[in-house]
């Protein structure tokens, strides 16, 4: 690890785990509910379906090109919100929030855009 990170190994998650299953009364072989857990952390989760975005844009995401767009942890403020596709089958969607939680309990930095000049996420390590 680069100077100045904070190391994030397997034990740490394992008691990062561990500490936020008990937050929530979970044994470790209980089913974790991601959406739960966010509304304990104060993240709000949108689904793509009840965004003011134009029906072209979200038929795109979630018709003509599901596969392109599973979720974004996204910058408001001091704090952020999910997106999340609720298209998606969901294993998928729990699959997705659970990433994207990741990177709120990691306390993962935002770059300063969400994609560059070509459209692409950049590079979060940065």
């Amino acid at each position: 690890m680069s100077k100045g990170r904070c190391s994030f190994n397997k034990a740490t998650c394992k008691r990062l785990a561990a500490e936020v299953r008990s937050e929530i009364d979970l044994s470790p072989m209980d089913a974790l509910d991601p959406w739960r857990l966010a509304a304990l952390y104060g993240v709000k989760v949108i689904p793509l379906s009840t965004l003011a975005i134009g029906a072209e844009i979200r038929d795109h995401f979630s018709v003509a090109r599901p596969d392109m767009f599973s979720g974004a942890l996204v910058p408001i403020g001091k704090g952020a919100v999910i997106v999340e596709n609720d298209s998606h089958p969901s294993v998928r969607r729990r699959s997705t929030l659970g990433h994207e939680l990741a990177h709120v309990f990691g306390e993962h930095k935002f770059a300063t855009s969400l994609v560059n000049e070509r459209g692409c996420r950049p590079d979060a390590r940065g």
